[in-house]
């Protein structure tokens, strides 16, 4: 994604209210599922990760890889408000099969 890409979704994230929280169970299938879910309908999605999951060093790793897993990008981690993004149309396909057929992300601590 281009730098100038990037800077207008963060600027259209802001007027956007968090449709999906993360609290101690982590990044887990049902977590991945609404937010694949969710970029489906729209394009961009505002999570809020609850205090509960703990600093962004211990669940940034695995927030990066469920959103790998979800064919999106990470656009912005600020304190515990993220933001996520994918082209409509763009589908994990035989990602979505691979995962599911693996188990969940591990959970934060």
């Amino acid at each position: 994604m281009m730098r100038m890409d990037r800077n207008e979704l963060r600027r259209t994230g802001t007027s956007l209210k968090p449709t999906l929280q993360v609290g101690k169970s982590g990044f887990d299938d049902s977590i991945t599922r609404e937010l694949d879910s969710q970029l489906e309908k729209r394009e961009l999605v505002k999570m809020k990760v609850l205090r509960s999951m703990g600093p962004a060093s211990g669940w940034r790793k695995d927030l990066e890889e469920m959103v790998r897993s979800l064919k999106a990008e990470l656009v912005e981690v600020r304190g515990g408000t993220v933001l996520v993004h994918r082209k409509k149309g763009t589908s994990r396909g035989k990602v979505r099969m691979a995962r599911e057929q693996s188990g969940s992300f591990p959970k934060g601590k």
